[in-house]
């Protein structure tokens, strides 16, 4: 990778629930990267997974992470993302490929960026056919006394439980597909989503998260060889190594598997 950038853009990907349908490419470009073209940003990061579950917001060619399509909607952001997904997935052309190749042309890197976990509820969560598939991989119930609690017990606020390898390999082969789609500089993962409830244990998840970013590393370093140069890898953490382990991640174990770059 290039010298870190002097100005990093995170995009969680609300502008599709937030723009009227059908979002045309261009509109889809601007609202992605464009707005921070010819600014003083180098590197801009985009949630290319939804809210809620780790639906894959580009068309997934994993049949169980697409989700079901539904004939109505219970509020307004729920119809605005989902019409827009469907419409953007119509298309002849990726709009996601567009997005990117903005960024590049504008001398900006661009990181595909995921949620760890995410307790949206079903206000906002467009549960994919594995999340609904298997109820088992969620958090127990009498697990997650952690201090975000639960949204009000919707169904899309159940956590999954990273404590299963099942979990992490499903997290892992949809970071490897994006990665290998399109032509990302890295890859993204929010750990302040929600870091408390993806364990039942927060102290032997410390372990399993560890050797789980340095597995993603070995992903992405796979992708690398084959595309020919190296991808970047980063996770969104506290401000401090205290909050950053009471929130369940040794970093110094981390840092000592050089699993970020």
């Amino acid at each position: 990778m290039s010298e870190a950038p002097r100005l990093m853009y995170n995009n969680d990907g609300s502008f599709l629930l937030m723009s009227a349908p059908p979002m045309s490419p261009d509109e889809f470009v601007y609202e992605s990267v464009g707005r921070v073209i010819g600014t003083q940003v180098g590197r801009v990061i985009v949630n290319m997974f939804g809210f809620g579950d780790a639906m894959p917001w580009y068309k997934t060619e994993i049949p169980e992470a697409r989700p079901p399509r539904n004939q109505t909607y219970s509020n307004l952001q729920e119809y605005r993302i989902q019409e827009n997904l469907h419409h953007i997935w119509s298309l002849d052309e990726d709009v996601w490929a567009l997005a990117v190749q903005a960024a590049h042309d504008a001398g900006m890197e661009y990181w595909a960026g995921t949620r760890f976990n995410d307790r949206h509820g079903e206000a906002y969560a467009w549960l994919s056919e594995w999340r609904t598939s298997h109820p088992e991989y969620n958090i127990p119930d009498d697990s997650t006394a952690g201090a975000y609690g639960r949204h009000g017990g919707d169904k899309g606020s159940r956590a999954l439980n990273y404590a299963l390898p099942e979990v992490r390999a499903w997290k892992m082969g949809l970071m490897e597909e994006v990665c290998t789609r399109y032509d990302v500089d890295g890859f993204e993962l929010d750990l302040m989503r929600t870091p408390l409830v993806s364990f039942p244990d927060i102290d032997e998840g410390r372990e399993i998260l560890a050797e789980f970013l340095a597995d993603c590393r070995s992903v992405l370093d796979r992708v690398g060889e084959k595309r020919g140069r190296p991808l970047g890898f980063g996770v969104r953490i506290p401000g401090t190594p205290e909050m950053t382990h009471e929130m369940g991640l040794d970093l110094e174990k981390v840092l000592e598997n050089r699993s970020l770059t």
